[in-house]
């Protein structure tokens, strides 16, 4: 990366940095720049559960926009904390799924992905479109935790997802 920070970045962006105590990527912002008598350039990132820290710019990388990417730099399956909801009883994976008529509809569809992506750390599946297929033979082998689809899809593939 190049060591211009001026033309990278600015006071105010989001970055990824290593955390000087353990080492680990955190989210950060950019909150100033400076130089040393070096002529090596830093940044000053402030980390959310800490003060600000100064981190050589050549050591930052982007936070991607869009889809939350950059979860998977940070954590591996072993850090990820499932939400728990203490009095409420998780369907068996031996119960078949009964149609209702509060399936979502496909405007929302993607909504809630990127919700779930947001707000959790789900394998996820939409089951729609041309890789319906795919992400079918994933459901079916276990390999995501929650599949979101429409009802008309649902109403086509229902024995199959069962």
């Amino acid at each position: 990366m190049s060591d211009a920070w001026p033309d990278r970045w600015h006071a105010g962006e989001r970055c990824l940095a290593p955390c000087p105590e353990n080492g680990k990527f955190s989210e950060g912002t950019l909150s100033s720049f400076e130089k040393d008598k070096d002529g090596k350039s830093f940044a000053n990132v402030s980390f959310l559960e800490s003060e600000d820290k100064k981190i050589l710019i050549s050591e930052l990388c982007r936070v991607e926009a869009g889809r939350c990417s950059w979860k998977s730099v940070i954590f591996d399956d072993g850090d990820m904390e499932k939400p728990y909801f203490p009095g409420q009883d998780l369907p068996s994976s031996t119960d078949a799924f009964k149609l209702s008529d509060n399936v979502a509809p496909l405007s929302v569809l993607y909504n809630w992905k990127d919700e779930l992506d947001t707000w959790g750390y789900f394998k996820v599946s939409v089951l729609h479109g041309s890789k319906k297929e795919g992400d079918l033979n994933r459901i079916k082998q276990g390999k995501c935790e929650v599949a979101l689809t429409t009802y008309e899809t649902l109403r086509l593939y229902l024995d199959e997802l069962n």
